[in-house]
């Protein structure tokens, strides 16, 4: 943490208290740390291991792995027997000391309680953030008492003034400067709108308060959401408007829908119909369009009568609608370059400003290729066109064609592939049942099958690997792993064997992605062992099953035992699971008999198997099913939300449910309930 060094604008100049500057020196001999002038000179001998620079007349040093304070003479008034400190407001600090914060004064002496965290909420500030008992509240450094006793679970500071709290499900904002409520604690949600505005849900409904916990709109709305920087969408009565940060009503609250400004201009909706508007609140079209694109340089796509065409920001039609469709290319900024319009079944290419490229017609276009090379489909043969110049960039045509890829596209004629560059000319012919292309080591190879085998050419058109494998996989960018007849084994990068193609298995970047490339997993038909990339058995084919755990781990299964290996192939833990899952943040769910717990990497349980089935962490909780109901526990282990609930959805990223008499309720990293 050492945040000693923290300064704000306003913080004292080095050693400004010092008769002269310090600045932190290191002796070329020792290699240790001391003080010097600005000539040079020593003035604190060097004997530290590391130094920080002087804030006032104080300065962090450390001697071995302890920290102290010394004065501008070059004397401990802080005795180096602290892991860490907060910037000194005045003369007082925060050290930290097997584990545990103390205040303490510029002599060393213990002016609080012993804290297990420390949180500061602006450096040189009287208030700070203190953990007790697992619990958080605001001790005051100037009266040495809390303005807020330990009581809350969270908090998020907001302001100099005010921070937000959690307990249980229910937040609310709190004054630092005397722990009172400013707004009482029955809040269910917040969400930030911008640096001084936050929205807030109370009873359902929504309302807005500011940093320092004012209210600026009683919670009054069913929704709000940030339109732009001056404006708020709100929901009322199932039905949208706009209003200002003073709750002004902008546009009156009557639309079925109103979405986000885009390049100053907001889409609404009414009776099916959509229209625009401006940040001013000013209709600049009607609502009568059946559906419409956002704004993108100046224009936007709609649909009118069944047909599609483009309007501009001024409501004037640039294509009049009579077109079954009209497509564009998002390439710039999120601004379209050219737009692809379909007439009688054909299609034709417009550019931004609505010219015209050329007279030719397609059966259909990929108009989000590069400009120069859009492929197109003609007679039912695809051609490469260039919109720039508004013609063919090549003469060729193909049944299937691949979007260029550094300078270089995969085409296929009549049900043979090949490899075609920027000037059309054949990389590889079209004569191969299948062709992909890699960078390696500097230049590109290209995979080609032929009768149902595999090899690999050069750029250069000779041929590497011979036509021999059902598989070919790049190891490390020397190898390819690969299989033949069969069985697996190993190939130098210029096609020569060097592992026998012995095994029934090697693991590989294509069937076993999620696994690093070595140690390989191996197996002979009857067990699974390990291999280095020499071939050499790290573990001889012994196990009935082994697979990878993540953090450089392996689990093996024998019999009904499951155990875990290092990567060099010695044991960590010899079978003392009967199941395992890949750890997550060096945690793993181990199954010990029937019941599941949480082990560490040392393969040791951390939280003991009680548990009929478990969930991975989210942060400090996981959830976890206990005699047939669901809960919530910390990594201590301890019942943060008792078990009650009927069932548990892990919906991934984080989110999880829990179920209980038909509701479904939202965990949070927390385990609180929304």
């Amino acid at each position: 943490m050492l945040c000693v060094f923290i300064q704000n604008i306003h913080a004292q100049q080095l050693g400004q208290n010092c008769t002269e500057d310090l600045i932190p020196r290191q002796d070329k001999h020792t290699r240790l740390f001391g003080f010097a002038n600005l000539a040079g000179e020593w003035l604190i001998p060097a004997h530290y291991v590391k130094v920080y620079p002087f804030i006032g007349n104080k300065a962090v040093v450390m001697l071995g792995t302890k920290l102290g304070v010394i004065n501008c003479e070059g004397y401990l008034v802080i005795p180096a027997e602290y892991d860490d400190f907060t910037i000194f407001n005045v003369d007082k600090t925060w050290a930290k000391k097997a584990g545990n914060w103390s205040l303490i004064n510029d002599h060393g002496k213990i002016l609080s309680d012993q804290m297990s965290d420390v949180r500061t909420i602006q450096p040189e500030y009287d208030f700070i953030w203190v953990k007790k008992n697992n619990l958080w509240g605001i001790f005051s450094e100037r009266s040495l008492q809390f303005t807020a006793k330990p009581q809350f679970e969270m908090f998020q500071v907001i302001s100099e003034a005010a921070s937000i709290v959690k307990t249980g499900d229910s937040l609310g904002v709190i004054s630092h400067d005397d722990g009172t409520f400013l707004i009482k604690q029955n809040v269910s949600n917040i969400n930030k709108l911008n640096k001084t505005a936050f929205a807030f849900k109370q009873r359902g409904k929504w309302g807005v308060f500011d940093d320092e916990g004012a209210f600026w709109m009683k919670p009054d709305y069913d929704t709000i959401s940030l339109a732009n920087s001056k404006l708020l969408v709100v929901k009322k009565d199932s039905l949208y408007g706009l209003i200002d940060f003073k709750e002004k009503e902008v546009v009156p609250i009557k639309y079925d829908m109103i979405l986000p400004f885009n390049n100053g201009l907001a889409m609404i909706k009414q009776g099916g119909k959509y229209g625009f508007i401006n940040q001013h609140g000013k209709m600049i079209s009607p609502i009568a369009f059946d559906t419409a694109s956002d704004f993108r340089n100046g224009y936007s796509i709609v649909k009118i009568n069944g047909l599609y065409g483009i309007i501009d920001v001024t409501n004037k039609f640039s294509v009049k609608p009579e077109f079954e469709n009209i497509i564009s290319n998002y390439i710039q900024n999120g601004a379209a370059s050219f737009y692809g319009l379909k007439k009688e079944g054909k299609w034709s290419v417009v550019a931004s400003r609505m010219e015209k490229i050329s007279e030719d017609k397609f059966d259909s276009l990929c108009i989000n290729d590069t400009t120069t090379f859009m492929r197109v489909l003609v007679n039912n043969k695809y051609r490469y066109y260039n919109l720039n110049r508004g013609n063919y960039e090549l003469p060729l045509s193909f049944t299937e064609a691949q979007e260029f890829r550094n300078a270089m596209a995969i085409v296929n004629n009549e049900g043979k592939f090949g490899v075609i560059n920027e000037k059309g000319l054949f990389l590889v012919p079209a004569n191969y049942e299948e062709v992909d292309y890699e960078f390696l080591n500097g230049k590109y190879i290209f995979y080609v099958k032929e009768k149902g085998k595999w090899g690999v050419q050069g750029y250069d058109g000779k041929i590497i690997v011979p036509f021999d494998y059902e598989l070919l996989v790049t190891s490390d960018n020397k190898f390819f792993k690969a299989k033949k007849n069969g069985k697996y084994g190993m190939l130098k990068i210029n096609g020569q064997e060097c592992i026998e193609f012995k095994y029934q298995f090697l693991s590989n970047g294509k069937e076993s992605s999620v696994m690093p490339e070595w140690p390989s997993i191996v197996y002979d038909g009857k067990k699974y062992g390990l291999i280095d990339p020499k071939g050499e058995e790290l573990i001889k084919p012994s196990f009935d099953k082994i697979f990878y755990l993540g953090e450089g781990l392996y689990g093996f299964q024998r019999k009904k035992d499951v155990g875990i290996l290092r990567a060099n192939g010695t044991m960590v833990v010899d079978g003392d699971f009967s199941e395992l899952k890949p750890f997550m943040d060096k945690i793993a769910m181990a199954k010990k008999g029937d019941k599941w717990g949480y082990i560490a990497l040392g393969g040791k349980f951390f939280i003991q198997p009680l548990y009929d089935e478990v969930s991975p962490f989210v942060k400090n909780t996981a959830c976890v099913k206990l005699d047939g109901l669901w809960g919530v526990i910390d990594k201590s282990g301890k019942i943060i939300r008792k078990p009650e609930y009927e069932s548990f959805k892990d919906l991934g990223n984080g989110d999880r449910r829990f179920i209980k008499e038909g509701k479904e309720f939202k965990v949070d990293e927390l385990g609180g309930l929304k």
